[in-house]
C-alpha cells in the first residue's frame, strides 16, 4: 500500500504522525510526506521521505483571532502540487495533518480515502465552527470550488484521534482512537539527565512563543528552589540555576522531571500527561486557551494568566502543583488511559481496510 503524508511547515503538527507513518512503514507500506520545504530537515531526520510542495508561509502574526485562515493559505500554496503529486504515485490513502487542508482536496479529486490526524487535545464544537468561520471558510469554498468539489466533498472521512477518553470533547463515534507515542526529533541524551540531584527538576517548554515572553518566564521561575531546565529556545545567558537544554527531545527530558511549565501547545500537554507530570500553562495564543482551561478542569494543571507572571506568582503557583500530590495522581491516572489506548500498529490494520474498502462519506473536521 502506499500511503502519502501531507503535513505543514510546523514541526508540532508533523511530531505527532510520525509514529504511524513509522507503524506503515514496518508493516511493509511505503510512505511519503509532502510538505512545504521549510520542514524537509525535519521530515528526513524522521527517516521519511519528503516531496515539497507549497511554500511560503503566512504571516500568523497578523491574525488577532484564532483562525484557521493561516492554514487555508497553505493550502492554496499547496493544493496543485499535491493535487500532481496524488495524479502521478498513486497513492492508496492519504494521511492528512489536522491543520493540512490541501491533502483532502487533492484525494478527494482522486478518489482516493483521506485521513485527517488529529494531534492530541480537542477543541469544543463551538470553537472548531468559529476556527473555520469567516474568511478562513471563504478561501476553503474558494479553494474546493477550483476543482469542483463542495465542502463536504473535500473533507476527510475517517479521523485518526490521540486525545485521552476522560478530555474528548466531541462525539469521536466512527474515529479511530490512537496511543500518543512522542517523537520530537533525534537527540543525543545529555549526560546530565541521570545524575543524582536533590531538587525537583522543572522543564519550561514555550514552543513558539517570542522569545521576550520565554525570558520573563524562565526569569520568573529562577528564584525557586528547583532546577530549571529551559528547551526549544536559547537560554538568557544572566540567569543563574537555569539550564539550556536546546533541542533535547522530550521523550529523553520529561521522565527526568517532576513538573512541567509550558504554553498550552497540544504535542507539550500530552507528552507531558503520558509522563504523569503536573503542569503549569501560560497559555499565549489561539487554542492554548482552551487546552488550558481543559487540563485545568482535569485536576491535572493550573493555569496562570499573561498580566500574573511575576516571580512571586510563578513560584506559589509551581510550589502548590509539586506539593500537592492530586495534580500528579490525576496525571498517572490519565497516563493510564494513554497507554491503554490502541498502539499505531494497530491502527494501521484499520487504515489497510480503509484503502481496500473506502467507508462512506461522512464529513468530520
Amino acid at each position: 500500500m502506499r500511503v502519502l503524508f501531507t503535513t505543514t511547515p510546523g514541526r508540532g503538527h508533523f511530531f505527532p504522525m510520525v509514529p504511524l507513518a513509522w507503524a506503515l512503514r514496518c508493516a511493509g507500506h511505503q510512505v511519503v510526506v509532502a510538505a512545504p520545504p521549510q520542514i524537509a530537515e525535519s521530515v528526513r531526520a524522521a527517516g521519511l521521505e519528503h516531496v515539497p510542495v507549497g511554500g511560503g508561509a503566512p504571516d500568523a502574526g497578523r491574525y488577532r483571532e484564532f483562525t484557521a485562515e493561516p492554514w487555508a493559505v497553505l493550502a492554496e500554496h499547496a493544493v496543485d502540487a499535491t493535487t500532481d503529486l496524488v495524479a502521478r504515485w498513486c497513492p492508496d490513502l492519504v494521511v492528512c495533518g489536522y491543520a493540512e487542508l490541501a491533502g483532502p482536496v487533492a484525494a478527494a479529486v482522486h478518489e482516493v480515502p483521506a485521513v485527517s490526524h488529529h494531534w492530541g487535545l480537542h477543541l469544543a464544537d463551538e470553537s472548531v465552527r468559529r476556527l473555520f468561520s469567516g474568511t478562513a471558510a471563504i478561501r476553503l469554498r474558494r479553494l474546493h470550488a477550483r476543482f469542483g468539489l463542495s465542502d463536504e466533498e473535500a473533507a476527510p472521512e475517517l479521523v485518526v484521534d490521540l486525545c485521552p477518553p476522560s478530555l474528548a470533547r466531541v462525539d469521536r463515534t466512527g474515529w479511530l482512537p490512537m496511543r500518543h507515542i512522542p517523537y520530537g526529533g533525534a537527540g543525543i541524551p545529555a549526560p546530565w539527565l541521570w545524575e543524582p540531584r536533590d531538587r525537583p527538576r522543572i522543564c519550561v517548554s514555550m514552543g513558539g512563543v517570542p522569545a521576550e515572553v520565554v525570558h520573563e518566564t524562565v526569569r520568573g521561575l529562577a528564584g525557586a528552589d528547583a532546577e530549571i531546565v529551559l528547551t526549544g529556545s536559547d537560554c538568557p545567558a544572566d540567569l543563574p540555576g537555569v539550564r539550556a537544554g536546546g533541542r533535547l527531545p522530550h521523550d529523553q527530558l520529561l521522565p527526568t522531571c517532576d513538573a512541567v511549565v509550558h504554553h498550552g501547545g497540544s504535542g507539550t500537554a500530552m507528552n507531558s500527561l503520558l509522563c504523569g507530570l503536573p503542569q503549569l500553562v501560560l497559555p499565549h495564543a489561539g487554542e492554548q486557551f482552551e487546552n488550558a482551561e481543559r487540563l485545568v478542569a482535569a485536576g491535572v494543571a493550573r493555569q496562570v494568566g499573561s498580566a500574573e507572571r511575576d516571580a512571586g506568582t510563578l513560584g506559589a503557583e509551581l510550589e502548590e502543583l509539586l506539593d500537592d500530590p492530586s495534580y500528579r495522581d490525576r496525571a498517572l491516572r490519565i497516563r493510564s488511559e494513554i497507554e491503554s489506548m490502541p498502539a499505531p500498529g494497530e491502527v494501521v490494520l484499520a487504515l489497510e481496510a480503509c484503502a481496500e474498502s473506502p467507508p462512506a462519506l461522512t464529513p468530520i473536521r
